[in-house]
């Protein structure tokens, strides 16, 4: 019976703990948290803003009905030009004082006109192994830093 008396008032004295300001100082600190946590999700957001994203233009051949293309992508995007999927995974330029080359990090893949998809080319192109296929030709023309607010797929 002692044991029981003792559980309710250790009960009955948790209970007056939080309404006297026990509760209190265990809700300041996640709304501090909270509020801490807004603004590193809102730096991180102007960042992201003002974070430069390459776009790279590529020149793309189709050799059977000699239709030229430019097309424009950015990083870790997805494109299709006939039977190709290009995705660009990095670009850089050289600077205006250097020799003009443009180099970007290139994944294609043929799709081919049946259900099978095959990885044709992954590197960066140009390079010593640029792309070879027998209906597509694809090179770099230029690659540019957007900003994120600004970017497009057509900058």
């Amino acid at each position: 019976m002692l044991r029981r008396i003792g559980q309710f008032v250790f009960l009955i004295l948790m209970v007056a703990d939080l309404n006297s300001g026990f509760a209190q100082t265990i809700t300041r600190p996640s709304e501090n948290a909270r509020q801490s946590e807004n603004a590193r999700q809102s730096e991180n957001d102007r960042q992201s803003e003002n974070e430069s994203i390459p776009v790279v233009t590529l020149g793309a051949l189709n050799k059977i009905t000699a239709k030229l293309e430019l097309i424009n992508v950015k990083r870790d995007q997805t494109v299709r030009f006939g039977t190709l999927e290009i995705t660009m995974r990095n670009c850089k330029s050289n600077p205006p004082e250097e020799t003009p080359e443009s180099v970007a990090f290139l994944e294609v893949t043929d799709l081919g006109h049946s259900d099978g998809s095959t990885k044709i080319f992954t590197g960066s192109s140009p390079a010593i192994s640029p792309l070879e296929h027998a209906v597509y030709d694809v090179w770099v023309m230029d690659c540019k830093m957007n900003s994120g607010e600004a970017s497009s797929d057509n900058p």
